[in-house]
This record gives structure tokens, C-alpha cells and sequence, in this order.
């Protein structure tokens, strides 16, 4: 007989009734079990499967302890089965039982057992203890016994009598070890999300005939996530090119309350309940005055300075009426190969996902005024059709772990670059010079400070290496300061590196053996009233 598709209906009532006859008239249980999984970053599309047998007329199939973390307004049925059939209302009830009998579920059941019957047996013990206790008495109470019978009778009464309180004390102790064993266990059945009830959907079906055929539950479930994690592998033989092999794997991780065997399981890098438009703007107001003078005390400059300073001015705070939020999203898909299994206690699995190798730029660089060691970079292009996502990268140097780096979103085709640990044969060491000063004793007067460094740069490798040293000179944000690089200073190849003001580069390809000296410094100029030379990070 021909297949005919059931019709698709959305989640129509969500509330709590009281049960009557006419609703449990034609209830038909529906066994399912969860076939596909579908994980965001922030949640999870699951997709449930079941196959009914209805007779002709109205039924209602109910497929029982669904995922407690269950969203309900994004619960849709669809089915197909051999005969036609409509369905109809949707209906989400917290299941009126317990949740799935979990392995902790299952570990107290049997430590409870246990513990009954240990205390059978020490009941047992007891009754055998009390009988002959029993039984001396009995004995020491007899009608003029005899002298000669006595000491007979305590030799018969008294082994039995230890033996059962041995035997009743080692039932004691490991009835006692039993019980702490139980204690963990009912703490590890509160925490295990399988333990949770969950819910009941029932689904109204109408059939013009006898019908078989599955139905498909699906929704979306809290507590359930992913992330991408990399691999990166450096292979680098004494040249200025290296060979990277790139691995993107996936860590996945649920507490649904749900058994997640055997399923199918997509990968997808957008937010499944984020934002799905561009935020409204508010107005941007404006006022002039210094950044955080409200915090500040105040400073009055020299009365004849006012006006020109005024004149000069340009800084501005701004304050934005009202706050909004959105997120950038980057659309992809993975789709893990064969049928995988993620449990449900929140155990992470990594999953391998792609592998990619690409040619890469090796370079070390150095930022001495932080720290003087020279670590090993390498720039490659990401060569996969899809894009690096932000995550973790295990960085290895030529098959030795090295540590741990941070992939930025790289789009396809755009190059990327990592760190790859210090490089001991390359030696940088930073010379300070001492700072020079001057202030005037007068407030009109321009007070000034002169700051100076030289860095030694040396290649012990047997092999040409390239190498970047990175400074920087502090960036003006009053017009009265000015800040000028010293005349002697080793011109830099590259000013504002990455689009940082201020950041500066020297690169140089050195000789096995061979040493640079980098002079740099600045002089900064002010007037006096406006306090001392200070300067900071920048946020």
C-alpha cells in the first residue's frame, strides 16, 4: 500500500488538565528513541523516532520521558505511515514518573538489596543468639540440677554463643560500609540529569483507516553544547619555510537528561536561540570634558592659559542612552561520520572532524620590554573551504607538545598565525638606559623626559633565521603632550603594526652567528601645569 506523508503540526497547547476518561480512552504508547542530534554552541536540535499502530478514528500516541531540559515551544511532529491520517493538537506534560533508570539509578537499587540483606541476616543471628541464651537459662532454672551437669552445659552454650556475636559484629561492620557506599550513591542519583523527570508529549491523530507508520519528534534541549578545538603540528628543518598539519576536532558535552546511543550527530557554529536581526540603534549623546574627570580631582590651569587651552581641546566623553547586544555568526556544519555516542552524565568526547597541511612562514619574535625570550612563530593560510572558529589549539614542535595556544576567527583562505614555544639558540637581551627629566619651576614652562633602550639580538643556530622584535613608543591623547622618537633611534620597518598606534618592527634575516643592536627611545614634552608624564595600556 502506498506511503502517505502525516501532516506536520506545531506544539499548540502547553498546559496542565486534569486526566477524564476521554482522554485516556485511546491512548496508544509509542516507544522512541533518540535517532539524530543536531548541537549548537548554546543548545541542541534533537530528533526522536517512534513507530504506532492506530485504528480507525481518533487516538492519542504518547511518547513518555522526553528531555526534562525541553524547550517547549520548539517541540514539531511530522510522520509518515500506510494509511492517510491527520495529526492534529500537541500536547507537553511533566511526566507523572521517574526519569530513566540510570547506571546510579541502578548501583543504589543493588547496594540497597545488599543492605537488606545483611540486616535478614543479623536478624537471623540474633534469633540464634537469643536461642541459646535462651536455652542456659532454661537450664540454670531447672529444678535442682546437677553440680555435674553445669559446667557440661556452659561448654555447649558458651562457643555458640561467641560465634553468634562474632558473626553478629562482622554483619554490623560491613552493613555500616554499606551504608556510606549508599550515602554516595543517592548523592551521585541527585546529580545524574538521567535521574530528573522529564516530560510526556501527546499527540492527537486522526486515521480514516487502520494505520502503521513512525513519527518524528523533534525539539530543542538546554544543557547540551560544543566547541572546536585544534591541533596544530609544526614541522621545521633548519629552513625558513616549515610544513603545518592542521586537525580540527570537536569537544561535545550533555546533561539533558537523555540517552544519546547511537545517534547521528551534526555539528553547527551558530546559536541556535541568539540573535536572528541587526540590533535597533539608540541615539549616541555627547558631551565635552575629559575622559573620567568626574572621578578626578579637579586641576586649574594658570588663568592666562585657560582660553587657549579651552580653544584647543578636543577631547570628548560620551555617554550612549541605552545598551544593545548582538553577536557575530559564522555559519558551518559538521557532520561527525557514523553513528556516535555522547553520554549523558556531561562527560566531554573529542571528536576528529578534518585535517588540512599548508606551507608555513617560520619567524622568531620577541618583545623584549615584556619578556626577552625569542619564541618561534609560524604564519600559514588557512587552506580549508571553512573558516577557523575561535577555540583552543594543542601547539607540537616537531612531534614535542609545547603548549597551548588561541585560534581568532580565520576566515578561508586568510592567513593565521601561532606561536610555537621559545627558542633557546636565539639570545635577546634588553639594555635600559637611565630616564632623563626636567621640570621648570615655572607653570608656563614646558617640562620634558627623555626615555632610552638599546636590544642585542644574537643567532645561534647553525641555519639562517628570521627575526622580528616588536616596540613602542606611548601615543598623545592631550594635544599639549607631544611625543617625538629620538633622532638616533634604529629606524623601524614597520610603524602601527596590526593597527596598533604606536607599535613598532624590526625585521632582520640573520646569519648563524650573527648579532644586531636596535637603539630606540623618546622624548616627551609638556607643560608643567599639567602635571607628570604618565603612560598606560591601552583597553
Amino acid at each position: 500500500m502506498q506511503k502517505k506523508l502525516l501532516l506536520a503540526a506545531p506544539l499548540v497547547a502547553l498546559v496542565l488538565f486534569l486526566f477524564n476518561d476521554t482522554a485516556l480512552a485511546d491512548q496508544i504508547e509509542v516507544a522512541s528513541r533518540v535517532e539524530a542530534v543536531t548541537l549548537h554552541l548554546d543548545a541542541a536540535l534533537v530528533r526522536r523516532i517512534g513507530e504506532f499502530s492506530v485504528p480507525a478514528g481518533d487516538s492519542t500516541l504518547v511518547l513518555r520521558s522526553v528531555s526534562p531540559k525541553l524547550l517547549q515551544q520548539s517541540v514539531r511532529v511530522k510522520g509518515a505511515g500506510d494509511n492517510e491520517a491527520i495529526i492534529g493538537a500537541v500536547t507537553v506534560r511533566p511526566s507523572t514518573g521517574t526519569g530513566v533508570e540510570s547506571e546510579a539509578a541502578k548501583k543504589l537499587a543493588k547496594l540497597l538489596d545488599e543492605k537488606q540483606m545483611l540486616t535478614d541476616r543479623i536478624e537471623a543471628s540474633e534469633t540464634k543468639k537469643r536461642a541459646i541464651q535462651n536455652f542456659a537459662k532454661a537450664s540454670a532454672d531447672a529444678k535442682e540440677p546437677r553440680a555435674v551437669d553445669l559446667p557440661a552445659a556452659w561448654v555447649a552454650v558458651t562457643p555458640g554463643l561467641d560465634e553468634a556475636d562474632d558473626r553478629i559484629r562482622d554483619l554490623r561492620r560491613q552493613r555500616r560500609m554499606i551504608d556510606g557506599d549508599i550515602e554516595k550513591a543517592r548523592q551521585a542519583v541527585q546529580l545524574d540529569p538521567l535521574s530528573a523527570p522529564g516530560y510526556d508529549v501527546f499527540v492527537e491523530i486522526t486515521a480514516h483507516g487502520p494505520a502503521k507508520g513512525k513519527i518524528a519528534l523533534e525539539y530543542l534541549v538546554h544543557n547540551a553544547k560544543w566547541a572546536p578545538v585544534y591541533d596544530a603540528r609544526l614541522n621545521f628543518e633548519m629552513t625558513p619555510k616549515g610544513r603545518l598539519t592542521l586537525v580540527r576536532r570537536a569537544e561535545a558535552a550533555q546533561r539533558v537528561g537523555e540517552v544519546w546511543e547511537n545517534i547521528r550527530l551534526t555539528l553547527k557554529t551558530t546559536e541556535a536561540v541568539g540573535a536572528v536581526a541587526a540590533p535597533r540603534l539608540s541615539t549616541l549623546e555627547a558631551s565635552p570634558g575629559f575622559p573620567g574627570e568626574a572621578d578626578m580631582p579637579s586641576r586649574k590651569p594658570p588663568d592666562d592659559l585657560v582660553r587657549l587651552e579651552s580653544e584647543k581641546d578636543s577631547s570628548i566623553r560620551f555617554q550612549e542612552a541605552s545598551m544593545n547586544h548582538s553577536r557575530s555568526a559564522f555559519d558551518a556544519s559538521f557532520e561527525v561520520p557514523g553513528l556516535v555516542s555522547l553520554p549523558a552524565n556531561g562527560a566531554t568526547k573529542v571528536y576528529r572532524l578534518a585535517q588540512f597541511e599548508s606551507d608555513a612562514n617560520v619567524f622568531v619574535k620577541s618583545t623584549p620590554e615584556h619578556d626577552t625570550s625569542a619564541y618561534l612563530h609560524a604564519k600559514f593560510s588557512n587552506t580549508d573551504s571553512t573558516p577557523l572558529f575561535f577555540g583552543p589549539v594543542q601547539l607540537y614542535r616537531d612531534g614535542s607538545f609545547v603548549g597551548r595556544g588561541t585560534f581568532k576567527h580565520v576566515p578561508s583562505k586568510e592567513t593565521a598565525e601561532l606561536g610555537f614555544g621559545s627558542d633557546d639558540s636565539v639570545s635577546v637581551r634588553r639594555i635600559e638606559q637611565p630616564t632623563k627629566s626636567f621640570t621648570p619651576k615655572k607653570e608656563k614652562a614646558l617640562a620634558w623626559e627623555e626615555r632610552q633602550s638599546a636590544t642585542e639580538i644574537r643567532n645561534g643556530h647553525a641555519f639562517p633565521i628570521r627575526v622580528r622584535i616588536e616596540d613602542r613608543v606611548p601615543v598623545s591623547t592631550d594635544a599639549a603632550l607631544k611625543i617625538e622618537q629620538q633622532p638616533d633611534s634604529t629606524p623601524p620597518t614597520e610603524r602601527n603594526v596590526d593597527d596598533r598606534q604606536g607599535v613598532v618592527a624590526w625585521d632582520y634575516n640573520l646569519a648563524p652567528g650573527e648579532t644586531r643592536r636596535i637603539s630606540f627611545g623618546y622624548r616627551a614634552t609638556w607643560p608643567r601645569w599639567k602635571g607628570e608624564f604618565q603612560s598606560w595600556d591601552r583597553r
